[in-house]
């Protein structure tokens, strides 16, 4: 990753799928993106207090990957709206 700003954001929305959301997250991170840094950010949206510990526990090692944490589920929108906030 490059120094300075962030040129692109990937936004992961998860609802109680968190392997699948784990696998997608390090799908991306492996992957070659044509952005010189970029930053994850994923949504639990709504999810158990387990799941959420999985999700932390599996990506919170990650510098460019913010996880955030909504109690109810927002839907698709909000959950993206939280994660643009």
């Amino acid at each position: 990753m490059a120094d300075g700003p962030v040129t692109a954001s990937v936004i992961v929305l998860n609802y109680r799928k968190e392997e699948l959301t784990i696998e997608c997250v390090r799908s991306v991170l492996a992957g070659d993106m044509a952005f010189d840094s970029y930053e994850v950010i994923v949504v639990d949206n709504g999810g158990t207090d387990d799941g959420h510990a999985l999700l932390e526990k599996s990506l919170g090692g990650f510098a460019n990957v913010t996880l955030l944490r909504s109690e109810k589920n927002l839907g698709f929108a909000g959950g993206c709206n939280l994660a643009v906030e």
